[in-house]
Parts: structure tokens; C-alpha cells; sequence
């Protein structure tokens, strides 16, 4: 695939997903996904890695709660990188 494929694969999940699609934003994940949330696992059920069993229950019961998609703005962004990787990629010297 392209970086252009991917890239319509990757808006067409959260499409579905954001329209209440669960099944079929569900559909666009390979066998062997790996889906990692951030966060402390014993703090926080969504973080560290999950298989895609443990992500269909999850994205599940975000559809249940949320049966008509979800119509939002994005209001704040915080970007996380590798900071010297940052600087090998962006620096400008």
C-alpha cells in the first residue's frame, strides 16, 4: 500500500468510528493489531497494548455509550516525539 492508501484506510476507521460505525471501523483492523494507549494499565483500562479482542470490547462499549457518533472540534493538540529524533529530523543548523 501507499502512504495515500494508508491514509484512507486510517480516515475511513475513524469515519465509521465517529459516525457510531463501530462494526465497520472495527472491520479496518488487521488479525494481528496491536493498539497501545498511554497511561498506566493499572490506572487506566485503555492504556498499554491490546490485541484486537481486547480492542473490539473496547471500541464496543465506546459505540454503546455513544450509539449516534460523535460530532466534535478539535480544540487543543499536544504533540509527543522523541526529542533527539526531533532534532536529527527538524533541526535547522
Amino acid at each position: 500500500m501507499t502512504a495515500t492508501d494508508n491514509t484512507a484506510v486510517v480516515l475511513r476507521h475513524f469515519e465509521s468510528f465517529r459516525a457510531g460505525d463501530v462494526e465497520a471501523a472495527l472491520a479496518l483492523l488487521d488479525e494481528q493489531v496491536v493498539w497501545w494507549g498511554s497511561g498506566r494499565p493499572d490506572q487506566y483500562p485503555s492504556a498499554g497494548n491490546h490485541d484486537k479482542a481486547q480492542v473490539i470490547q473496547m471500541l464496543s462499549r465506546v459505540g454503546q455509550v455513544m450509539p449516534n457518533g460523535l460530532d466534535i472540534k478539535i480544540l487543543h493538540t499536544r504533540e509527543y516525539l522523541a526529542t533527539i529524533h526531533a532534532v536529527d529530523v527538524l533541526a535547522t543548523n
